[in-house]
């Protein structure tokens, strides 16, 4: 039987010590390469990502999208949508290495279950420590870096808000997902190398510009998806004098999401009275684990 015609979509900023793995990674996929369209977005990079990614990428079914400047992992995504039209399609990390049945595994999976929205991938050496369902492989929210999203799932719920930027917009999709019927799961025999820098699994270690934007988008995800209670509490517990006194990026993230109330609003009167048990803030936050 033929296998389905997929979208492989990657935004890059300044990856090109990372392209020579992802690419040869991809080209070495066990699924058809003539069943892939690959869609890749530069957001303005100035170490000749742009360039070098063209290059690896010849004689495939591929288009590099130079973006004149960065407008974020969700804007760029959004982007490279613009050019895909496939029934499914994947998403991976410029900083990773594909295992080759990473793809196929998951078309496997998503071909089996008419329900599933996304299938997610397993992530070497480390990965997010986050509950699934050892059975169906059902969890609360699927990781970005390499995932498998159903197109006609995505066409009913939308894509990533480009309001994220960066930090939780793949939890936000997952439980747009699950609020309107779709399940997100957890798909171990696929797997891919992620490469980038520990500090991008620890919110602490972030650079001051990115733990604002992490602070940003946790509110977000709050006066999204949260009770009064949960607002409140986040609000007692991140704006106490010590916590703002050592960490000014809290003061401004905090700021900067209220300055969105207006969409954040609007976001929440669309989810009404939709509840999954998968979509809960207490399901957000999670520690690594090593998968070697």
């Amino acid at each position: 039987m033929q296998r389905p015609t997929v979208d492989v979509a990657v935004v890059m900023r300044n990856e090109a010590e990372h392209l020579p793995a992802l690419i040869g990674g991809l080209r070495a996929q066990d699924y058809p390469l003539g069943r892939i369209h690959f869609v890749f977005a530069d957001n303005g990079s100035t170490d000749g990502s742009a360039d070098l990614a063209e290059n690896l990428l010849a004689g495939l079914n591929a288009i590099v999208l130079r973006l004149k400047r960065n407008v974020g992992f969700t804007g760029g995504y959004l982007r490279a949508l613009e050019r895909c039209h496939s029934e499914m399609l994947a998403l991976i990390n410029a900083d990773t290495k594909p295992e080759p049945n990473w793809l196929g595994a998951l078309v496997d999976r998503m071909q089996s279950d008419p329900g599933i929205g996304i299938c997610e991938s397993r992530q070497m050496p480390l990965e997010l420590d986050k509950p699934y369902d050892p059975e169906t492989g059902e969890t609360s929210w699927c990781s970005g870096g390499g995932m498998l999203i159903r197109r006609k799932a995505l066409d009913e719920v939308g894509f990533f808000d480009p309001i994220f930027f960066i930090y939780f917009e793949d939890v936000d999709l997952c439980w747009r997902m699950w609020l309107n019927g779709w399940k997100c799961v957890y798909v171990p025999q696929s797997a891919y190398h992620h490469y980038g820098p520990a500090e991008q699994r620890d919110p602490t270690a972030l650079p001051p510009a990115r733990r604002l934007q992490y602070i940003r988008n946790r509110w977000y995800m709050s006066m999204i998806y949260g009770s009064a209670y949960d607002i409140l509490h986040s609000a007692a517990a991140l704006l106490s004098p010590t916590r703002l006194a050592g960490s000014p990026e809290i003061a401004a993230g905090t700021l900067s999401a209220f300055a969105n109330m207006f969409h954040l609003l609007q976001r929440r009167r669309l989810i009404g009275r939709k509840r999954s048990p998968y979509v809960s803030l207490s399901r957000m936050s999670v520690g690594v684990k090593n998968t070697q």
